[in-house]
Protein backbone atom coordinates (compact mmCIF):
# COMPACT_ATOMS: atom_id res chain seq x y z
CA UNK A 1 0.00 0.00 0.00
CA UNK A 2 1.48 3.30 -0.58
CA UNK A 3 1.56 6.38 1.40
CA UNK A 4 -1.25 8.15 -0.11
CA UNK A 5 -3.38 4.87 0.40
CA UNK A 6 -2.81 5.11 3.43
CA UNK A 7 -3.84 8.73 3.96
CA UNK A 8 -7.03 7.79 2.24
CA UNK A 9 -7.40 4.61 4.71
CA UNK A 10 -6.60 7.34 7.91
CA UNK A 11 -9.09 9.79 6.61
CA UNK A 12 -11.92 7.79 5.69
CA UNK A 13 -11.90 6.40 9.20
CA UNK A 14 -12.61 9.94 10.64
CA UNK A 15 -13.90 11.76 7.59
CA UNK A 16 -17.70 11.46 9.73
CA UNK A 17 -16.21 13.30 12.44
CA UNK A 18 -14.38 15.85 10.40
CA UNK A 19 -17.82 16.27 8.15
CA UNK A 20 -19.59 17.39 11.54
CA UNK A 21 -16.62 20.05 12.66
CA UNK A 22 -17.34 21.24 9.17
CA UNK A 23 -21.24 21.96 9.50
CA UNK A 24 -20.48 22.53 12.63
CA UNK A 25 -18.23 25.71 11.88
CA UNK A 26 -20.22 26.36 9.10
CA UNK A 27 -23.83 26.77 10.89
CA UNK A 28 -21.59 28.84 13.81
CA UNK A 29 -19.79 31.09 12.17
CA UNK A 30 -17.22 32.85 14.47
CA UNK A 31 -15.14 35.70 12.70
CA UNK A 32 -12.47 39.04 13.38
CA UNK A 33 -9.76 36.06 14.19
CA UNK A 34 -11.92 35.05 17.07
CA UNK A 35 -12.34 31.29 16.26
CA UNK A 36 -12.19 30.73 19.80
CA UNK A 37 -14.76 27.56 19.75
CA UNK A 38 -13.71 26.23 16.13
CA UNK A 39 -9.70 26.03 17.48
CA UNK A 40 -10.79 23.67 20.56
CA UNK A 41 -13.02 21.55 18.42
CA UNK A 42 -10.14 20.73 16.40
CA UNK A 43 -7.18 20.36 18.86
CA UNK A 44 -9.78 18.24 20.80
CA UNK A 45 -10.66 15.84 17.48
CA UNK A 46 -6.53 15.79 17.10
CA UNK A 47 -6.18 14.82 21.01
CA UNK A 48 -8.89 11.87 20.79
CA UNK A 49 -7.25 10.72 18.02
CA UNK A 50 -3.40 10.12 18.96
CA UNK A 51 -1.83 13.73 18.65
CA UNK A 52 -0.42 15.42 21.90
CA UNK A 53 -1.99 18.70 21.38
CA UNK A 54 -0.35 21.98 23.11
CA UNK A 55 -3.73 24.31 22.91
CA UNK A 56 -2.96 27.41 23.31
CA UNK A 57 0.21 27.67 21.51
CA UNK A 58 2.40 30.47 20.33
CA UNK A 59 0.92 33.11 22.10
CA UNK A 60 -2.47 32.89 20.71
CA UNK A 61 -5.73 31.39 22.04
CA UNK A 62 -7.01 30.11 18.88
CA UNK A 63 -4.10 28.37 17.71
CA UNK A 64 -2.83 25.14 18.82
CA UNK A 65 0.18 22.67 17.85
CA UNK A 66 -0.06 18.99 17.29
CA UNK A 67 2.93 16.43 17.53
CA UNK A 68 2.08 13.77 14.91
CA UNK A 69 3.23 10.70 17.63
CA UNK A 70 2.30 10.87 21.33
CA UNK A 71 5.64 8.77 21.96
CA UNK A 72 4.12 7.39 25.34
CA UNK A 73 1.07 6.38 24.04
CA UNK A 74 2.00 5.13 20.74
CA UNK A 75 4.20 2.58 22.74
CA UNK A 76 1.06 1.15 24.67
CA UNK A 77 0.45 -0.48 21.44
CA UNK A 78 2.77 -2.71 22.28
CA UNK A 79 2.31 -3.28 25.77
CA UNK A 80 2.37 -6.98 27.18
CA UNK A 81 0.25 -8.55 29.96
CA UNK A 82 1.25 -6.70 33.21
CA UNK A 83 2.66 -3.20 31.46
CA UNK A 84 1.86 0.09 33.16
CA UNK A 85 3.17 3.48 32.42
CA UNK A 86 1.40 6.50 34.59
CA UNK A 87 2.86 9.83 34.01
CA UNK A 88 1.78 13.29 35.51
CA UNK A 89 3.07 16.83 34.21
CA UNK A 90 4.55 18.48 37.35
CA UNK A 91 5.57 21.52 35.83
CA UNK A 92 4.25 22.81 32.79
CA UNK A 93 4.29 26.36 32.87
CA UNK A 94 2.98 29.76 34.09
CA UNK A 95 0.93 31.14 31.51
CA UNK A 96 -1.19 29.81 28.75
CA UNK A 97 0.67 32.49 26.06
CA UNK A 98 3.98 31.53 27.55
CA UNK A 99 6.08 28.77 26.27
CA UNK A 100 7.74 27.43 28.70
CA UNK A 101 11.40 27.11 29.09
CA UNK A 102 11.63 24.45 31.89
CA UNK A 103 9.06 21.82 31.78
CA UNK A 104 9.09 18.42 34.34
CA UNK A 105 7.00 15.38 34.48
CA UNK A 106 6.98 12.43 37.33
CA UNK A 107 6.72 8.55 35.71
CA UNK A 108 6.56 5.47 36.99
CA UNK A 109 7.38 2.36 34.93
CA UNK A 110 6.02 -1.49 35.71
CA UNK A 111 6.12 -4.70 34.21
CA UNK A 112 4.90 -8.29 35.34
CA UNK A 113 8.69 -9.59 36.10
CA UNK A 114 12.12 -7.51 36.40
CA UNK A 115 13.33 -8.77 33.04
CA UNK A 116 10.37 -6.86 31.12
CA UNK A 117 10.20 -4.00 33.46
CA UNK A 118 13.87 -3.44 32.12
CA UNK A 119 13.08 -3.74 28.51
CA UNK A 120 9.82 -1.66 28.97
CA UNK A 121 12.20 0.92 31.38
CA UNK A 122 14.47 1.41 27.92
CA UNK A 123 11.35 1.71 25.12
CA UNK A 124 10.15 4.41 27.97
CA UNK A 125 13.30 6.54 27.85
CA UNK A 126 13.86 6.10 24.08
CA UNK A 127 10.31 8.02 23.98
CA UNK A 128 11.66 10.56 26.41
CA UNK A 129 14.90 11.08 24.26
CA UNK A 130 12.84 11.05 20.68
CA UNK A 131 10.58 13.99 22.34
CA UNK A 132 13.17 16.20 23.03
CA UNK A 133 15.48 15.75 20.18
CA UNK A 134 11.70 16.66 17.72
CA UNK A 135 11.21 19.66 19.74
CA UNK A 136 14.90 20.63 20.11
CA UNK A 137 15.21 20.47 23.85
CA UNK A 138 17.57 19.19 26.49
CA UNK A 139 16.57 16.03 28.48
CA UNK A 140 17.35 15.43 32.02
CA UNK A 141 16.48 11.71 33.56
CA UNK A 142 16.46 11.46 37.33
CA UNK A 143 15.59 7.96 38.92
CA UNK A 144 14.27 8.23 42.23
CA UNK A 145 14.31 5.51 45.04
CA UNK A 146 14.59 1.34 44.07
CA UNK A 147 13.08 -0.28 41.71
CA UNK A 148 10.90 -3.11 42.75
CA UNK A 149 10.97 -6.34 41.11
CA UNK A 150 8.21 -9.34 40.64
CA UNK A 151 6.90 -11.45 43.35
CA UNK A 152 8.14 -14.96 43.91
CA UNK A 153 5.07 -16.68 46.03
CA UNK A 154 6.23 -19.85 47.80
CA UNK A 155 3.77 -22.74 46.63
CA UNK A 156 4.22 -24.34 50.07
CA UNK A 157 3.73 -21.02 52.68
CA UNK A 158 0.69 -19.87 50.08
CA UNK A 159 -1.08 -23.50 50.52
CA UNK A 160 -0.75 -23.80 54.11
CA UNK A 161 -1.59 -19.97 54.00
CA UNK A 162 -4.66 -20.78 52.22
CA UNK A 163 -5.86 -23.66 54.42
CA UNK A 164 -5.65 -21.39 57.61
CA UNK A 165 -7.43 -18.66 55.72
CA UNK A 166 -10.45 -20.66 55.14
CA UNK A 167 -10.58 -22.09 58.82
CA UNK A 168 -11.25 -18.69 59.61
CA UNK A 169 -13.68 -18.22 57.21
CA UNK A 170 -11.82 -16.03 54.32
CA UNK A 171 -11.30 -17.63 50.73
CA UNK A 172 -8.26 -17.34 49.80
CA UNK A 173 -8.26 -18.02 45.95
CA UNK A 174 -4.56 -17.93 44.30
CA UNK A 175 -4.01 -15.34 41.47
CA UNK A 176 -4.41 -17.97 38.85
CA UNK A 177 -7.96 -18.49 40.37
CA UNK A 178 -8.87 -15.15 40.25
CA UNK A 179 -11.22 -13.81 37.04
CA UNK A 180 -9.04 -10.37 36.97
CA UNK A 181 -5.98 -11.51 38.72
CA UNK A 182 -4.51 -8.25 40.94
CA UNK A 183 -0.77 -6.02 40.88
CA UNK A 184 0.53 -3.94 42.83
CA UNK A 185 4.18 -2.79 43.88
CA UNK A 186 6.21 -3.25 46.94
CA UNK A 187 9.63 -4.22 47.99
CA UNK A 188 8.07 -7.71 49.26
CA UNK A 189 9.08 -8.47 45.90
CA UNK A 190 12.81 -7.79 46.50
CA UNK A 191 12.64 -9.84 49.45
CA UNK A 192 11.11 -12.49 47.89
CA UNK A 193 14.23 -13.15 45.64
CA UNK A 194 16.40 -14.25 48.23
CA UNK A 195 14.07 -15.80 50.72
CA UNK A 196 10.99 -17.86 50.59
CA UNK A 197 7.75 -15.51 50.40
CA UNK A 198 4.25 -14.82 50.10
CA UNK A 199 2.19 -11.83 50.23
CA UNK A 200 -1.32 -12.55 50.72
CA UNK A 201 -4.14 -9.92 50.92
CA UNK A 202 -7.39 -10.03 53.10
CA UNK A 203 -10.44 -8.04 52.30
CA UNK A 204 -12.15 -5.67 53.58
CA UNK A 205 -15.96 -4.36 53.46
CA UNK A 206 -15.42 -1.27 51.18
CA UNK A 207 -16.80 -0.27 47.72
CA UNK A 208 -13.35 1.77 47.58
CA UNK A 209 -10.06 1.09 46.62
CA UNK A 210 -6.82 1.80 47.95
CA UNK A 211 -5.17 4.66 47.94
CA UNK A 212 -8.26 6.62 48.21
CA UNK A 213 -9.24 8.76 52.21
CA UNK A 214 -12.81 6.24 51.19
CA UNK A 215 -10.16 3.32 51.86
CA UNK A 216 -8.41 4.76 54.46
CA UNK A 217 -11.14 5.13 56.69
CA UNK A 218 -12.66 1.49 56.03
CA UNK A 219 -9.52 -0.07 57.76
CA UNK A 220 -10.70 1.41 61.04
CA UNK A 221 -14.40 0.46 60.83
CA UNK A 222 -15.23 -3.28 62.54
CA UNK A 223 -14.48 -4.70 59.04
CA UNK A 224 -10.70 -3.54 59.21
CA UNK A 225 -10.21 -4.46 62.50
CA UNK A 226 -11.06 -7.81 61.71
CA UNK A 227 -9.45 -8.17 58.79
CA UNK A 228 -5.70 -7.07 60.36
CA UNK A 229 -6.81 -10.16 62.77
CA UNK A 230 -7.90 -12.64 61.05
CA UNK A 231 -4.53 -12.07 58.60
CA UNK A 232 -2.27 -12.04 61.79
CA UNK A 233 -4.13 -15.37 62.77
CA UNK A 234 -3.45 -17.05 59.51
CA UNK A 235 -0.02 -15.59 59.19
CA UNK A 236 0.40 -16.96 63.03
CA UNK A 237 -0.86 -20.57 62.52
CA UNK A 238 0.81 -20.90 59.11
CA UNK A 239 4.02 -20.47 61.36
CA UNK A 240 3.18 -23.31 63.29
CA UNK A 241 1.86 -25.84 60.62
CA UNK A 242 5.14 -25.24 59.16
CA UNK A 243 7.17 -25.57 61.59
CA UNK A 244 5.32 -28.62 63.10
CA UNK A 245 5.12 -30.15 59.31
CA UNK A 246 8.74 -29.79 59.14
CA UNK A 247 8.65 -27.94 56.25
CA UNK A 248 11.87 -25.76 55.91
CA UNK A 249 14.02 -28.10 53.56
CA UNK A 250 11.31 -28.49 51.24
CA UNK A 251 10.91 -24.14 50.85
CA UNK A 252 12.88 -22.71 47.44
CA UNK A 253 13.16 -20.10 45.42
CA UNK A 254 11.73 -20.40 42.21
Amino acid sequence: MTRKERAADAFAEVEIELIAISRWMYENPEVAFEEVESSLRLAGFLADNGFDVSYPAYGLRTAFAALAYNNVSTLRQQFEQGDRVHGIIERGGVAPNVIPAITKSSWIVRAATAGRFEELGGKVEACFEAAAQASGCDLELEYTGKSYIDLITNPIMAQIFAANSNALGRDMPTQAELDTPTAASSDMGNVSHVVPSIHPSVAIETDSVNHQPEFAAATITASGERAIRDGALAMAHTIIDMAEQDVWDRLTIE
